[in-house]
């Protein structure tokens, strides 16, 4: 009884009661047989039962899809204006998000940098975001030093390498401050900050009805010079 595709001979069950009392009439013992035959029944009644309990499954399964598909077709009908102008919008969304598609990539690859770095800046016992203050200005550290040097020693005590740096940024034209100047007897003229700066926004001082003069410089040290 067991299929060919298995390995057996795929008779059927008259076959196999033929068999069995052929087996018995020639004196030998078919109760192996006879085992194997209900213990093959037996695996097919389990088989037949799970194919059961799957296309009980399977109905309930389509029986729901019909009420989902019936639910989903109600909402479509009912909210065909808003889901019309819901799909333009994303359109809208993925249109720009193609045309920003390169600045988007730039952002993707600079924002973890950049975001590591604000928080590697921030300062925690002063809630404040520390930077570097640009003292030096346009000189390189070397000359800042040296010109440092000046304003404390004197001239003699004063390293040869920065009478040699003084004369390679003058040979050179780069900026020289009035100390390096000063090494090699130069004048370096100092920018005046007391004359009206008009190019930067300020006005010649006002005199007031008191007397007193009151100056219009909008920078920092004229807000907090004040009255003068």
């Amino acid at each position: 009884m067991i299929p060919t595709e298995h390995g057996g001979l795929g008779l059927d069950l008259r076959a196999a009661r033929v068999i069995l009392e052929e087996i018995n009439r020639s004196g030998a013992n078919a109760n192996a047989a006879h085992a194997q035959m209900h213990e093959h029944c037996r695996i097919c009644a389990e088989a037949c039962r799970a194919c059961e309990r799957a296309c009980q499954e399977l109905l309930a399964a389509l029986r729901n899809l019909g009420v989902a598909l019936r639910e989903v077709t109600g909402f479509v009908k009912e909210n065909r204006k808003e889901l019309v102008r819901n799909v333009e919008g994303l359109t809208e969304v993925s249109t720009a998000l193609v045309r920003q598609r390169t600045a988007m990539i730039d952002v993707l690859d600079i924002a973890p940098t950049g975001l590591q770095n604000l928080a590697l800046s921030y300062n925690a016992k002063s809630g404040t975001t520390d930077s570097r203050a640009n003292l030096m200005g346009p000189y390189d550290p070397a000359g800042y030093v040296c010109s440092l040097m000046v304003h404390v020693l004197p001239s003699e005590e004063i390293p040869g390498e920065c009478f040699a740096l003084a004369r390679r940024l003058h040979e050179s034209d780069m900026p020289l401050t009035p100390e390096l100047g000063k090494l090699l007897g130069l004048s370096v003229p100092v920018p005046d900050r007391t004359e009206p700066d008009t190019d930067a926004g300020r006005s010649a001082e006002v005199p007031l009805a008191s007397g007193e003069v009151r100056s219009q410089d909008p920078t920092f040290g004229g807000i907090l010079g004040g009255l003068r």
